[in-house]
C-alpha cells in the first residue's frame, strides 16, 4: 500500500507527524507500506526538519527539478461558460496540447447525465445512509422514478461540493460504475486521450534502492 500526500505546505504538521509515526510502526512490523510526500522544495525541507518527524529524515529525497513550459504537456478542461469569454481566452486555450469544454454548466450535470440510472440509484442507495446526507434531498428507492434520479443526484452532489464533511460523494458515484462504458463519457474520453499520449513518454529512471521499505519525500519545483 502506498500512501501519498500532495501539496504538503497546506497540510497540518501535527497530522503529518501522526501519520508518519503510524507508518513507522507498520514498517517496523515489515508490512508492505510506503509513504510519499510531494510539495515545493521549501515545504519538503521544513517537513523533514520538523523535530517530531525524525523518522522522515531517513527518507529518500528526490528533487524533480524545474521543467521548462515547452517540455511540459498541458491539458485543460472546463465547464461550459455561463458568460462570454474574455478577449484573450482563445489565445490562452491554444497553449494546451488538448483542451476540452464540457457541454454542461457544472461537473455535477456531466456526472449524472452520462451514467446509467442503475449507477445513480446505487449511488443514492449508499449515500442516503450517511450521517452527512443533505436533509433537503429526500430519497426513498421505491418512490423515485428513474427519470428523476439525475435531478436528485445532482442536487445531492452540489449540496456536498467543497464540503470536507461530505468528502467522497463523487467517488462513491464513480465507484458504482462497473464497466468503462458506464463512466461519464466526457471525462472518460479525455482521460483516455491523456493516457494514450503520455504512454509514449520516457519513464523516470530512478536508481534501484535495496531498502524498498523506506518512505520517500519528493520535491517538485515550479
Amino acid at each position: 500500500m502506498i500512501i501519498t500526500v500532495d501539496e504538503i505546505h497546506a497540510a497540518n504538521c501535527n497530522e503529518i507527524s501522526q501519520l508518519a509515526a503510524s507508518v513507522q510502526h507498520f514498517i517496523q512490523d515489515r508490512l508492505p507500506v510506503g509513504l510519499v510526500f510531494a510539495g515545493l522544495p521549501a515545504a519538503v525541507s521544513d517537513l523533514l526538519n520538523e523535530g517530531v518527524a525524525t523518522f522522515l529524515r531517513r527518507a529518500d529525497k528526490i528533487d524533480l527539478h524545474a521543467a521548462a513550459v515547452r517540455d511540459v504537456e498541458q491539458y485543460g478542461m472546463r465547464d461550459k461558460p455561463n458568460a462570454p469569454d474574455p478577449e484573450d481566452a482563445g489565445e490562452n486555450i491554444q497553449i494546451f496540447d488538448e483542451f476540452w469544454e464540457s457541454p454542461e454548466l457544472g461537473i455535477e450535470q456531466i456526472l449524472v447525465k452520462q451514467v446509467p440510472a442503475r449507477v445513480l440509484r446505487g449511488f443514492l442507495d449508499e449515500v442516503v445512509l450517511r450521517d452527512d446526507y443533505p436533509a433537503n434531498c429526500a430519497y426513498a428507492c421505491d418512490q423515485v422514478a428513474d427519470a428523476d434520479l439525475a435531478t436528485l443526484a445532482a442536487k445531492v452532489l452540489k449540496a456536498r461540493r467543497g464540503d470536507n464533511f461530505g468528502f467522497g460523494y463523487t467517488g462513491i458515484l464513480i465507484d458504482q460504475c462497473q464497466a468503462e462504458s458506464e463512466l461519464p463519457a466526457f471525462i472518460r474520453d479525455a482521460l483516455l486521450t491523456i493516457d494514450e499520449q503520455l504512454g509514449a513518454d520516457v519513464e523516470l529512471d530512478l536508481d534501484d534502492q535495496d531498502d524498498s521499505m523506506q518512505p520517500a519525500a519528493t520535491e517538485s519545483a515550479e
